[in-house]
């Protein structure tokens, strides 16, 4: 608590709210179909999306042979992934948060265009 009492909660939301705006806006940019507002203001630093055609658990393991960590799956949403969304398999979910930088939103965006790319995984 004391160490983010340090860094002051306004500066932690700052730098989330900075690292949203920029991965919603590469992840737009790449085509890729975003879950929930497209007002990064509207966000947490968490975003869930789906590569068109591509099936979300291989996105999620062929990130993890880039060293890019994601969850993939229904996320304990089963009838939003099934009903809502029309993403039966699940999504993929990427985070930030105050360890990340904007390098991180960078890798993550240069790999999802290899992964989305012909024989990208």
């Amino acid at each position: 608590i004391r160490y983010l009492q340090e860094i002051g909660l306004q500066n932690v939301a700052a730098h989330e709210k900075k690292l949203t705006r920029e991965m919603l806006s590469l992840l737009l940019e790449l085509g890729v179909e975003v879950y929930g507002p497209m007002k990064p203001e509207d966000r947490i630093g968490l975003l869930s999306f789906n590569l068109k055609g591509v099936d979300p658990h291989q996105v999620a393991l062929a990130l993890d042979r880039r060293s890019i960590i994601v969850r993939s799956g229904h996320h304990c949403a089963i009838p939003l992934h099934t009903r809502l969304l029309k993403a039966p398999r699940g999504s993929v979910r990427a985070s930030v948060y105050l360890y990340n930088g904007l390098q991180d939103v960078e890798s993550l965006i240069d790999a999802l265009g290899k992964v989305g790319a012909p024989a990208g995984i």
